[in-house]
């Protein structure tokens, strides 16, 4: 038997790609400059997020309309969809105060808050 201990070697593409990743969030977030001033509760906002990184083009026609009255071009994505279904089920984005989201051309509904 061998003391041998075996080191992984770092792969340095997954390196860059998380480096990138990081500084993508970090931006993202940068979008909001107060807590206050994010458009969903953590889950959402993480939805808006991967939306942002497989959309961007759409996700900034969004992000410019504060995610409330965006065209068909992003209301396709299946980023926006699920942004919505969230939202239209999450008490916390309802109770947040966030704005109202179209959904298929149509008002996403609010959860009713107590």
């Amino acid at each position: 038997m061998s003391d041998r201990e075996i080191i992984p070697i770092p792969d340095p593409e997954e390196q860059s790609q998380q480096a990138a990743t990081a500084v993508f969030l970090r931006d993202f977030l940068d979008q909001y400059a107060l807590p206050d001033e994010m458009p969903a509760c953590p889950i959402g906002m993480k939805m808006l997020f991967e939306m942002a990184r497989r959309y961007p083009s759409a996700f900034e026609i969004a992000r410019q309309r504060r995610l409330i009255d965006p065209p068909p071009t992003v209301t396709r994505t299946l980023g926006w969809k699920a942004y919505c279904e969230h939202v239209m089920g999450c008490a916390d984005c309802g109770e947040g105060g966030a704005d109202p989201v179209v959904y298929d051309g149509r008002m996403a509904n609010r959860p009713l808050t107590v």
